[in-house]
């Protein structure tokens, strides 16, 4: 049985990042991560997710963007997050039934 997965991540400087859940998580920034959030992707219904809506409430000052004379955006300055709380962190699956993300404290006898 193997196990397929990603890791969303947010270091001691606010950066937020995923990678997969086999290699190394390192910001590039050199800062130690201080909020993980494991999502299951084995079945393909992405449990426990923390969409970008969700964590979009979390922005303390929000990326800055400009675009080059080529016409090409460049990220001049990262997005800072809060670090959530573990209250916060609403995690999430994909329901098929529903074709959108459900927060997992929402699950039914139903849907499990």
């Amino acid at each position: 049985m193997s196990y397929e997965g990603r890791v969303q991540c947010i270091c001691k400087s606010g950066h937020y990042f995923i990678y997969d859940v086999l290699n190394t998580p390192k910001c590039h920034c050199g800062a130690p991560n201080v909020w993980i959030n494991a999502v299951d992707d084995t079945n393909g219904d992405q449990f426990g997710i923390i969409p970008d809506a969700v964590l979009d409430h979390f922005i303390r000052s929000p990326k800055e963007v400009r675009e080059c004379s080529d016409g090409h955006l460049h990220i001049i300055k990262e997005a800072i997050y809060n670090i959530p709380t573990e209250v916060e962190s609403l995690r999430h699956y994909w329901d098929d039934q529903k074709g959108m993300f459900v927060p997992i404290t929402m699950l039914s006898k139903n849907n499990p």
